[in-house]
């Protein structure tokens, strides 16, 4: 099971929200079934754990307080990148008929 368990609830919310269902060509389906191990791949591997410096930054000599907007853009920059993969996962999901296992 993927990263992406962590983020379930609000994975399916972007299915639900967007009234998503599942595509109706055999081709677009198949691409979708070959895509999902990749960007489950990559965000397990690279994505997840992106903008864990968030809470370590102050360790490495990072001050929040004397931040000059370059924290604020990496935090931005990195945390969107994870927001944009929930969404890839979710359009792919939502593809295939499927919903994001949770995390039990």
């Amino acid at each position: 099971m993927s990263y992406f368990k962590y983020s379930a609830n609000k994975i399916n919310k972007i299915i639900e929200e967007n009234d998503l269902q599942k595509v109706c060509m055999q081709g677009c389906y198949r691409h979708l079934e070959k895509l999902k191990p990749i960007i489950e791949k990559l965000y397990d591997e690279h994505i997840f754990h992106i903008d864990t410096w968030v809470s370590e930054c102050g360790y490495h000599g990072w001050d929040w307080s004397k931040d000059d907007g370059r924290l604020k853009s990496q935090k931005d920059i990195t945390e969107g990148i994870r927001q944009k993969f929930m969404e890839i996962y979710a359009l792919i999901l939502a593809g295939l008929d499927e919903k994001c296992e949770e995390n039990n």
